[in-house]
């Protein structure tokens, strides 16, 4: 909970925190609808990410979780941390990450038949 909402009276904390997951619920609910998506599929959960999303991929058995994800500047990362980064580290499946639709890479098509095993990337596979 913020610290602003610690301050209030309990029964307006109830009625805030209410107003904000009817705000947040719906969208998803509309979402949900507008792709056929049963009801009973669409979970929403308060939380941090980087712990909610590997428990719950680890309590459904999940092969694959899908998760946004954007660009930020070096200033933007460190601020606001890495949540992404910190989900992938405790996954045990895969995962797609989708990009928003107007990203754009900073990174160059250049080749991608040299491989280089690194330990600077924790043991991974480094195309370039």
């Amino acid at each position: 909970m913020t610290p602003e909402l610690r301050d209030l009276p309990e029964g307006v904390r109830e009625d805030v925190h209410g107003a904000y997951w009817n705000g947040v619920r719906e969208p998803v609910s509309a979402l949900a609808r507008r792709h056929d998506v049963r009801e009973e599929y669409v979970d929403v959960l308060e939380g941090d990410a980087a712990e909610l999303l590997p428990r719950v991929a680890r309590s459904q058995s999940a092969h694959i979780l899908v998760m946004g994800a954007v660009s930020r500047s070096r200033i933007g990362r460190a601020l606001i941390g890495h949540t992404a980064e910190r989900v992938l580290d405790a996954l045990e499946c895969d995962v797609l990450i989708v990009k928003p639709p107007d990203f754009k890479t900073p990174v160059s098509r250049g080749s991608t038949r040299h491989i280089e095993r690194s330990a600077a990337h924790r043991g991974r596979y480094v195309l370039w």
